[in-house]
């Protein structure tokens, strides 16, 4: 086996460790000593690859973060454009995002649960925000929400109504299909809070 590949399967059995031990203890009592007796990989292998357990998990949240990065460069114009959803098509960055946090569902369910990091859900809401208003900038010219409602109030309304829908999904017992959360995220995304009451006869 090569060493980058051996390498690897370390650093992926001490992250399944920290899954695993993480649904015994909260993020901040896990220990270096939990962790490799949970993997079976000794201590000098990890202090190999790791600092500590904060810079396991640092450098796991930031291989994440890049990855949902890489998901939000791609197809903001079609998640944002009303016509997608009139014509039944699902936004690339939608499918590519719940298809990554599907993928690691296990990972993201910890760390956004009370028991994991506080901090990490703070970042995915700014990274969202900044790309959003990133390309409205892109398509307006400004990077600003409708004029009749501050600007913080609405991008706090249009986060954190995907992040919501995503820890739901995260957390069901029986979790949806992704097809079913990209639909959900799409509609959610332009159908009116009115709308969704259906009220309307």
């Amino acid at each position: 086996m090569k060493k980058a590949e051996q390498t690897a399967q370390t650093k992926q059995a001490l992250v399944r460790s920290l899954i695993a031990v993480g649904r015994k203890k909260t993020l901040a009592k896990v220990s270096v000593a939990d962790l490799t007796r949970a993997s079976g990989i000794s201590r000098g292998t990890f202090y190999l690859h790791y600092l500590d357990k904060d810079d396991l998990v640092a450098k796991t949240e930031a291989a994440l973060l890049n990855e949902f990065t890489d998901c939000l460069d791609f197809g903001m114009d079609t998640s944002m454009d009303p016509s997608t959803l009139a014509t039944g098509q699902r936004s690339p960055l939608m499918v590519n995002m719940v298809h990554l946090i599907n993928q690691q569902r296990d990972l993201c369910q910890f760390l956004l649960s009370p028991a994991g990091d506080p901090s990490f859900l703070g970042r995915i809401a700014k990274l969202l925000r900044d790309k959003i208003l990133g390309h409205l900038a892109e398509l307006k010219g400004e990077a600003h929400f409708i004029h009749d409602i501050p600007d913080p109030y609405v991008s706090q309304i249009i986060v954190y109504g995907i992040i919501d829908i995503i820890q739901l999904w995260l957390n069901e017992t029986n979790p949806r299909s992704e097809a079913e959360i990209v639909d959900i995220l799409m509609k959610t995304r332009f159908l009116s809070p009115y709308q969704l009451l259906a009220l309307e006869k």
